[in-house]
């Protein structure tokens, strides 16, 4: 491999059903096309799903859209610890403790993951923020409740649905392109049957829920996003192999979430790196038995 710095990739310049060059440009506009026999996109999903767009929108001037993009659904359950109400905070010494949690399901891939972290460091908090007091009395909550204050981020599973979809917008009077999402709303009790679960565990703990805090964040607010050009055993447009070789473009590999035909909840870093090793051993057996 050779590193190149300061090059921003616009797309990817391709012949009938290969890849033939990279088009990149530096912070100055000037542009420089990279040859190679075999590419593989690692970008993320969404930034490597737009030069996808980009580049049939480059060659062709189509616009399509990618369906099928999935991102963790995240809640986030504030609570307060009885037991550390009017402690002293020692902000030099926090470390973002936290403490694991996971429910499980009758379906394993849908196990669901979560993290209980004190915010002993923190300014502000839905349970302070909140609160109806002019601003003496809610610093002195404030002292009081600080040491006690905590949050429960919880993630759930995802699957690939046609509703969600991603595609890219011209900009007029440029060859640049907007990156556009359009996904549908959960319905409202999505996260009701996990959510008794935690408050359950909370309150085992020693915690307290106070009621009508709890955020259920909408989508778009994960880190977290696959399933754009899933791996699948049918060729397809937008697809690809379970070796995630591109079902489009013979000498192209996708290496992040885009390939994923599911996503379970986070953390996701250690299946990504092992995708990914699993993808170089593949473009590797492909590359010396002269396939590609």
């Amino acid at each position: 491999f050779r590193y190149i710095d300061d090059a921003f990739v616009t797309h990817l310049d391709y012949d009938d059903d290969a890849i033939k060059a990279v088009t990149a440009v530096d912070r100055s506009g000037e542009r420089s096309r990279f040859s190679a026999e075999t590419y593989a996109l690692a970008a993320g999903t969404l930034c490597s799903s737009k030069i996808l767009l980009d580049s049939i929108y480059q060659r062709t001037g189509t616009v399509h859209e990618l369906s099928g993009l999935m991102d963790n659904r995240q809640v986030v359950v504030p609570f307060l610890t009885r037991r550390r109400l009017a402690k002293t905070v020692d902000t030099h010494s926090y470390q973002f403790h936290q403490l694991a949690l996971g429910i499980v399901q009758d379906a394993p891939e849908e196990h669901v993951h979560g993290q209980i972290t004190t915010l002993k460091s923190a300014s502000v908090h839905p349970v302070t923020q909140n609160m109806p007091l002019d601003l003496r009395a809610a610093l002195e909550v404030f002292r009081v409740t600080h040491a006690a204050l905590g949050a429960a981020n919880v993630w759930l599973h995802d699957r690939r649905r046609p509703e969600n979809v991603l595609t890219i917008r011209p900009r007029s009077g440029t060859a640049r392109t907007d990156l556009v999402v359009r996904c549908v709303e959960d319905a409202p009790d999505h996260f009701d049957l996990q959510l008794n679960t935690i408050n359950r565990a909370l309150g085992k703990l020693g915690c307290i829920v106070p009621p009508g805090m709890t955020q259920r964040l909408p989508r778009g607010s994960s880190v977290h996003y696959a399933g754009t050009v899933p791996m699948q055993q049918a060729r397809q447009p937008f697809s690809c192999t379970p070796n995630c070789r591109s079902n489009d473009f013979r000498n192209l590999y996708f290496a992040d979430g885009a390939s994923f035909p599911f996503l379970p909840a986070k953390n996701l870093t250690f299946t990504l790196m092992a995708n990914s090793v699993r993808i170089a051993h593949a473009l590797h057996r492909d590359l010396t038995t002269g396939d590609l």
